[in-house]
């Protein structure tokens, strides 16, 4: 059901913090930090990208630490705070949404469950977060869609070239990039999405695990244990691409590579690879929330129910998911929806739309394509980056990532 027209929005708190002179936040974390340790603040936009970076050295021993803010960027929309050692995140809190809280000073904690990644995180000169895994001795470099490998050189582990045009050097919490005989850019380790929590299950459906901050609930065949804590679980990351949990007669390793559960229209960010004691074999199965996939930058609509699109200048059609919020443009209105995965299929719901007057070719377009939003049940991403939402079998729409001028 669609609701019409859209409210106004209430004021941010950054628009609030702007305006505020003593703004603050405290952050605490369990575990005393080492000499070198760094607390970190990064602010982003609603697509996810950073627009403000804060760190600061934190003492020896200490436990905690106060940032008193700025002002705040236009366009910022959440906050996520962490502790960086050695190059590394090694605890940190959830993204928080800036919106609708008036406060002019929060409290924080940070935990090291949530600093659980795929890859190391660094931001560059230009803004552009570099992925660093591990690859044997080796280190794979990834940006804007390049990847490249750097080698160790003999007798300085900590300087990686690949011999023709890129070097990376680590320092402590910074390091220097060399990307294809550029300019040497400087780069501080950043914040990324946590892993937890996170639901990996079979595509069989024969073992589910549910792996939260706090307990990690396991349905497996032959374990006896279904509530255990998750500090109880060895979590760790290797920055190899993969999570590994081990727990008592059993062992998960997760991969960052795409994955289908059974027939469902829905794809999952994270493969699931179980071994049980009790057991020969155990079935694949999938992890992670497929929203995840289509968060981020917007799509630009490029084919309808078939069709391809060649809109008029300014009669786009976007689709932009945040937070679990879907917004865009149709044609001439904007709309918002909610989107979840319930009952393995994708849901947009609670869609709105404003009401500007539109021509009668577009209106109808407009029409069908809200019309496509609410039939949709799954997707599919193509190796080149093309999104296809479906209605059961029958594609509704493609889209591509929308470049930013």
């Amino acid at each position: 059901m669609r609701l019409a027209p859209l409210a106004a929005s209430a004021l941010s708190l950054s628009a609030l913090l702007a305006q505020a002179q003593a703004a603050s936040i405290t952050l605490g974390w369990e575990s005393p930090a080492d000499e070198g340790a760094e607390a970190v603040l990064t602010f982003r936009t609603n697509t996810g990208a950073a627009n403000l970076s804060l760190r600061h050295a934190v003492q020896s021993g200490a436990v905690g630490h106060e940032f008193v803010l700025p002002h705040l960027p236009r366009g910022t929309q959440t906050l996520q705070a962490g502790l960086v050692q050695d190059g590394q995140v090694i605890a940190q809190g959830p993204v928080q949404p800036l919106d609708g809280d008036t406060t002019r000073t929060a409290e924080q904690k940070l935990y090291p469950a949530l600093a659980l990644g795929f890859a190391d995180i660094w931001q560059c000169a230009d803004m552009a977060p570099l992925r660093v895994t591990h690859d044997g001795a080796a280190l794979r470099l990834q940006r804007n869609g390049v990847a490249v490998l750097v080698e160790p050189l003999p007798d300085q582990d900590q300087l990686f070239s690949d011999g023709a045009g890129y070097r990376f050097t680590l320092d402590g919490n910074r390091a220097h990039l060399v990307w294809q005989d550029g300019p040497e850019e400087h780069c501080e380790p950043a914040l990324f999405s946590p892993v937890l929590p996170m639901i990996a299950q079979a595509r069989s459906g024969e073992w589910r695990i549910e792996l939260g901050r706090e307990r990690a609930m396991i349905e497996v065949p032959g374990l006896e244990d279904a509530n255990l804590s998750t500090t109880g679980l060895a979590i760790s990351a290797p920055r190899d691409g993969s999570i590994s949990v081990q727990g008592s007669g059993l062992a998960l390793r997760l991969t960052e590579s795409q994955c289908r559960l059974g027939s469902t229209d829905l794809i999952y960010p994270v493969t699931a690879h179980l071994r049980i004691d009790a057991a020969p074999s155990s079935p694949e199965g999938c992890a992670g929330d497929p929203l995840t996939l289509l968060a981020g930058e917007p799509w630009r609509v490029t084919s309808l129910l078939g069709i391809p699109m060649a809109l008029a200048q300014g009669a786009e059609m976007t689709l932009e998911l945040n937070d679990n919020r879907l917004s865009g443009r149709a044609t001439c209105n904007r709309y918002v929806a909610q989107a979840r995965i319930e009952g393995g299929r994708l849901d947009f719901h609670d869609l709105g739309t404003t009401r500007l007057p539109c021509a009668m070719d577009l209106g109808a377009l407009e029409q069908r394509f809200l019309d496509a939003l609410e039939a949709a049940t799954g997707f599919d991403i193509g190796a080149g980056g093309m999104l296809t939402l479906r209605a059961g079998p029958i594609p509704v729409l493609t889209a591509k990532r929308k470049i930013a001028p």
